[in-house]
């Protein structure tokens, strides 16, 4: 999709996610998690190429799901595990929609991010070191 795509279809989704919680349709974690692997991997992304003093405006490969598919994973699987995550935590968030603050499910959620992360950056290091 790259950034012509995937910016203004993450605005609508801000937008809506906002014009919901105004209108008391959902709280504002509703949204923040049904959209949080998105938000996490572009934030964690960010902050990793921020902190190596990177470019934030240049084009790059590091995002989680784009180095599953250069670990050779493919895109179609890779495509498969993002709608698989991003299903549980769709369902997490609609099951969990009536509670005001849902911080176990929320903390839960944010394991599983940290687990997922941490276990492709070490495979990543392994992907280098092979490669080099």
């Amino acid at each position: 999709m790259g950034d012509a795509g995937s910016i203004p279809l993450g605005f609508l989704a801000a937008a809506l996610g906002v014009w919901g919680w105004q209108q008391h349709v959902w709280a504002l974690w509703f949204p923040l998690l049904v959209f949080s692997p998105f938000i996490i991997d572009a934030t964690v992304t960010l902050l990793k190429r921020t902190l190596r003093g990177v470019k934030i405006t240049e084009a790059h490969r590091e995002h989680y799901y784009q180095r599953i598919i250069q670990m050779g994973a493919g895109h179609r699987n890779v495509a498969l595990m993002e709608y698989g995550l991003m299903g549980a935590v769709g369902l997490s968030a609609v099951l969990l929609r009536e509670q005001a603050f849902p911080c176990l499910a929320l903390f839960l959620w944010v394991g599983i991010f940290a687990g997922i992360m941490l276990y492709v950056d070490k495979r990543w290091k392994h992907f280098e070191r092979a490669r080099t």
